[in-house]
């Protein structure tokens, strides 16, 4: 894939990405976007931006810095994605719980953030760990089989 097609690839990647924080960023003024706690859309739009980054590495020529930094942006923008919906249902789930009892439970948002980017940030503590403990090399394996012949009876190499 040649230098070209990946910066091209990126852009659209990057401004993909950024349409909906701006379209949520100038809708901001909306009372219901305000309640929205669009603090959580902004980590599932940085999450999903990671694991575009991630996958555009992944499509390049292997070398160990890539190899390393796909692993993380997949691991922190999978963390990233998940993280504040799971977050979001077990508070939900707290306050069906507490509406079941005939209880008031007050829902804090700031402890919510605080928890999600906690939690991603045990995954990048996580990815630095294996990435000191033991870094990834690159390792290509090239075999020729009887059988990997194409239409032509040409053999073909994998």
């Amino acid at each position: 894939m040649s230098i070209l097609a990946i910066a091209v690839t990126v852009v659209i990647a990057v401004l993909l990405s950024r349409i909906p924080t701006c379209q949520s960023i100038s809708a901001m003024r909306l009372s219901v976007r305000k309640n929205s706690q669009i603090e959580f859309v902004y980590m599932l739009l940085t999450g999903l931006f990671f694991v575009t980054l991630g996958a555009l590495l992944l499509a390049i020529v292997p070398s160990d810095g890539a190899c390393i930094t796909s692993v993380w942006l997949l691991n922190v923008g999978y963390t990233l994605v998940l993280v504040p919906i799971l977050v979001r249902v077990s508070a939900i789930i707290k306050v069906i719980q507490a509406g079941k009892k005939f209880r008031r439970v007050n829902v804090d948002k700031k402890i919510l953030v605080i928890t999600s980017i906690g939690i991603s940030a045990i995954a990048a503590v996580f990815c630095g760990l294996w990435t000191g403990l033991d870094p990834m090399k690159v390792q290509e394996e090239v075999s020729i089989d009887d059988e990997a012949k194409n239409d032509l009876g040409e053999t073909v190499t994998s």
